[in-house]
């Protein structure tokens, strides 16, 4: 059993508990020999860097609407074709001195790095279906660590 738990106190608590019951479970046995193995990790907790100003200096499409923002991801509804956004983002991060890592054949997915920060954002472009001219955009943050 690999138990993968921050903090050193609630792990230690956990494989007592657990050495405890392989105690117990081997006294009530009726055979002589058992084998019960106990692994503990105590992970590190690591402060997440806060994307937030990322994203919100991230340059908006006209007319653009924020879906969701969960984490270090926002979601976007632009009213607008796909290509047009793409050429939206291409000029403005070029503007904000960020540099093309990758572009897909398409265009749709893009990664863009400041290499003077070093902040990755991640650009996916999809074509809303059913929508004449609508684009969902999905931009990832990365802060430097």
């Amino acid at each position: 059993m690999d138990v993968r738990i921050p903090g050193t106190t609630v792990a230690m608590s956990i494989a007592m508990g657990l050495a405890g019951m392989a105690c117990a479970a081997t006294a009530s046995a009726q055979s002589t020999m058992g084998t019960f193995n106990v692994s503990v990790r105590v992970v590190r907790q690591v402060a997440a860097t806060d994307a937030t100003p990322l994203l919100d200096a991230m340059p908006m499409p006209a007319g653009a609407r924020r879906l969701t923002r969960i984490r270090a991801v926002d979601s976007l509804w632009v009213d607008d074709t796909p290509s047009t956004v793409a050429r939206h983002y291409r000029e403005a991060m070029q503007a904000r001195g960020y540099r093309l890592a990758y572009e897909s054949g398409d265009g749709l997915d893009s990664a863009w790095i400041d290499d003077r920060s070093h902040h990755r954002i991640a650009l996916q472009l999809r074509p809303v279906i059913g929508a004449a001219f609508a684009t969902r955009v999905v931009l990832q943050a990365t802060p430097d660590t």
